[in-house]
């Protein structure tokens, strides 16, 4: 009796393309948790250059250093940050610091969150 060919290797196909779809899954997952730390990055820079004019421009109306890192505060939490950090100087610029958490962490991959920071004040001229 004389064995088929490729008798041995009936169903080999479906391995072959179940490893395909794993790897295609695996690059997918990678894309979207990069995509995930990128989008956190851009929102955090948003939400501190937003932070940082809304505040200088109450320091420059005169608002205490208090009342201007508090509205600051509170534009970061509408934009999905949390104020790190708010100094206001004396010549009216504001530094301010933000931090966004990353929605897909993956240890070792992606950091849990995202710093974002950013300085506003008056022109150098009108301080």
């Amino acid at each position: 009796m004389q064995a088929r060919r490729g008798a041995g290797e009936r169903g080999s196909g479906s391995v072959l393309v179940l490893g395909m779809v794993a790897a295609v899954l695996v690059v997918l997952t990678a894309t979207l948790v990069l995509a995930g730390a990128l989008a956190a990055a851009h929102r955090a820079r948003g939400a501190a250059d937003l932070s940082a004019l809304a505040a200088a421009g109450e320091a420059v109306d005169g608002a205490s250093s208090a009342t201007a890192c508090g509205v600051a505060a509170d534009l970061a939490r509408v934009n999905g940050a949390t104020l790190r950090s708010c100094v206001v100087g004396s010549d009216g610029v504001v530094d301010v610091e933000v931090v966004v958490a990353v929605p897909l962490h993956v240890s070792g991959v992606t950091p849990r969150s995202m710093p974002g920071r950013a300085r506003a004040g008056p022109a150098p001229g009108q301080r």
